[in-house]
């Protein structure tokens, strides 16, 4: 006589007898379906997790929280050093002054990026949107994007996404308590999965305008992999919504030297075209692909070269013709 046969697991079920410590659930989320991971007892990292599928969620859920060193560069430090911040350590310290050894002008260039930002969420936030999110938000950094947008909309919401630990950190501890403003851990490598992240989509409503602010990150990637990413995130924004761009190139001889001791992370120079690339099928709002420093400044600036550039940009993705303000 034939024996029972043994119940069938479904992948929640293995899943979740593979992580007795977190609650995982199959939601609805947009027009997909993700699976859920939440921490059910203390101590437990991460405390949350989400993914398309039964691998990546078990990818999310084993791979170690980086762990904070203060002996090695770190992207988001380094960057604070040329802003002139205070969040940073020796080793950062060390980095930004060879790098501004090979180019003395990186510190200038790093302002008036961030100047970009500030004016280009100003123009959007004036267009009448009112919810953000701020993908590789990096350290705070006085006027952060939420005082800016609150300063024009002052019910604007603003999401901070990082992978970094000591950004998080900071940003639960300094932003986190602001109303309107959300931080969340997210890997730029899979925008979809911050664009239907649960916690932005409770805090953001998908169907009005969205604002991606994403500056001086797009640098991190080769120009194939940029461009993937920014064309998820547009077609994942609702039409009415904005993308905000800058990316650095150095030119010839110093962008490789920069390059080979930029040691916090790998860069690449993206040129003004491949900006255009990032930002096929928007709108772009004037002056289009100009000099960060020259955006929609309060008065024109030279335009001879410096041997550097941030390229910088605002798009807007059309409206769906027939669609309702």
């Amino acid at each position: 006589m034939a024996g029972s046969a043994l119940p069938v697991r479904s992948p929640l079920d293995s899943l979740q007898a593979e992580f007795p410590h977190y609650q995982i659930v199959m939601r609805a989320i947009g027009d997909r379906m993700f699976y859920l991971a939440e921490a059910s007892v203390p101590h437990v990292q991460p405390r949350f997790a989400q993914a398309e599928t039964t691998d990546r969620l078990r990818v999310k859920l084993t791979t170690p929280v980086r762990e904070f060193t203060v002996t090695e560069p770190s992207i988001p430090r380094v960057w604070d050093v040329l802003l002139g911040g205070k969040d940073n350590f020796a080793a950062d310290r060390d980095q930004a002054k060879k790098l501004l050894t090979i180019f003395p002008r990186a510190a200038e260039l790093a302002q008036e990026s961030r100047e970009f930002q500030r004016r280009a969420v100003s123009y959007v936030a004036g267009e009448g949107v009112r919810q953000f999110v701020d993908l590789g938000c990096g350290l705070p950094t006085a006027p952060n994007t939420h005082e800016t947008a609150q300063a024009v909309q002052p019910d604007a919401t603003v999401v901070y996404v990082d992978n970094d630990e000591q950004v998080m950190t900071h940003a639960e501890n300094v932003l986190a308590g602001t109303p309107g403003v959300l931080a969340i851990a997210g890997d730029l490598t899979h925008p979809d999965e911050i664009l239907f992240d649960r916690r932005i989509r409770q805090a953001l409503n998908f169907r009005q305008p969205v604002c991606v602010v994403l500056t001086m990150t797009l640098h991190f990637f080769d120009a194939d992999t940029a461009r993937l990413i920014t064309g998820r995130l547009i077609s994942g924004i609702p039409p009415g919504s904005y993308l905000i761009v800058s990316a650095g190139h150095l030119e010839g001889d110093t962008g490789k030297q920069f390059t080979r001791q930029y040691a916090a992370g790998h860069l690449h120079h993206h040129t003004r075209d491949d900006l255009a690339g990032f930002l096929a099928g928007l709108e772009l709002a004037e002056p289009g692909i100009t000099e960060a420093r020259a955006w929609r400044a309060p008065a024109s600036l030279s335009a001879r070269s410096r041997g550097g550039h941030v390229w910088a940009a605002v798009g807007g993705k059309p409206a769906i013709e027939g669609d309702q303000p």
